[in-house]
């Protein structure tokens, strides 16, 4: 082979390397993009989550007025025995207790002792009107 042939040879296989290199980085670039797109796509996707997140905080506030409205503030404005969530003394939030509309001509807020000693009702005034414990727990 002489040495012409052989640098004939060498440019071709350079030539097809370059080729190879060419169409390889076209197809990162081409991936490069895809991923670029899809990071624009999530980047709103998580500007979108944010924005609902902070308009359902700004409505949590409402929803717990509405509830405080709809809650009953004693066992009188209640029917039926059983749990209700009462708007007690203003407080924040409703909270569950068992009312008895049977006994005694009815609306009495029941507080129960624990037969198995796991809740202490050795309390002061302030837990009382808080409330406490559990009123399904046995």
């Amino acid at each position: 082979m002489e040495y012409g042939e052989a640098v004939q040879n060498k440019q071709r296989s350079i030539e097809e390397q370059i080729f190879r290199l060419e169409t390889s980085v076209a197809a990162n670039l081409s991936l490069v993009t895809n991923y670029s797109r899809q990071v624009l796509d999530l980047q709103t996707i998580c500007s979108n989550h944010d924005r609902i997140r902070n308009e359902l905080r700004k409505l949590q506030p409402k929803k717990s007025a509405l509830e405080k409205l709809d809650s009953p503030n004693s066992c009188s404005e209640g029917s039926d025995s059983g749990e209700i969530s009462l708007d007690i003394l203003n407080i924040s939030n409703p909270v569950d207790v068992f009312c008895d509309m049977t006994t005694f001509g009815g609306r009495w807020l029941v507080v129960q002792q624990r037969v198995d000693n796991t809740v202490s009702f050795n309390r002061n005034w302030t837990e009382y009107r808080d409330g406490f414990g559990q009123p399904t727990s046995n």
